[in-house]
């Protein structure tokens, strides 16, 4: 078996968890998606459909309202 450098292990330990944190991503919006930026945007997305709702829904029940 061959020693590995303190930085083959740190490279590969940092390439085994991109891959798997990647595919937990994937896994948890139930899509897969070609790379970071299109991942970003598509949570953006997310991000402003929720908080849209939320600001309505506040709306609806008279909160955020100036006294």
């Amino acid at each position: 078996m061959a020693v590995l450098s303190w930085n083959e292990i740190k490279t590969r330990a940092d390439a085994f968890v991109s891959e798997w944190q990647d595919k937990a991503v994937n896994a948890a919006y139930g899509r897969s998606f070609a790379d970071d930026s299109e991942r970003v945007a598509y949570l953006f997305e997310l991000y402003q459909k929720l908080s849209g709702e939320l600001f309505r829904d506040e709306k609806k029940r008279g909160k955020g309202r100036k006294a």
